[in-house]
């Protein structure tokens, strides 16, 4: 049986409200999908460090090596560890 063919409700009998079905949906900045899965939070958090990784390129071409591994951490580095607790250990890509 396929679990699509199922409504589900929340609530009191009298007063029930029901849920709508989505494909994915984003708690605490982590996004999920039906099937549990990760793949669209780690699409998203890729494509932002690579974001920030062009800002501090640009901006700053005449820094150090120490001190733009210091922004590095700071500013790419943590949006690709963001929450890597909760995805990583599950599936590599």
């Amino acid at each position: 049986m396929n679990t699509s063919e199922f409504t589900y409700y929340l609530g009191e009998v009298n007063d029930q409200i029901e849920l709508e079905r989505t494909s994915s949906m984003k708690d605490l900045c982590v996004v999920i999908d039906c099937k549990l899965k990760f793949e669209d939070h780690i699409k998203q958090k890729i494509n932002k460090a690579y974001s920030m990784l062009g800002i501090l390129r640009r901006n700053f071409k005449e820094m150090g090596v120490d001190s733009f591994n210091s922004l590095y951490k700071v500013f790419v580095r943590s949006h690709l560890q963001y929450a890597e607790s909760v995805w990583n250990p599950h599936y590599m890509y």
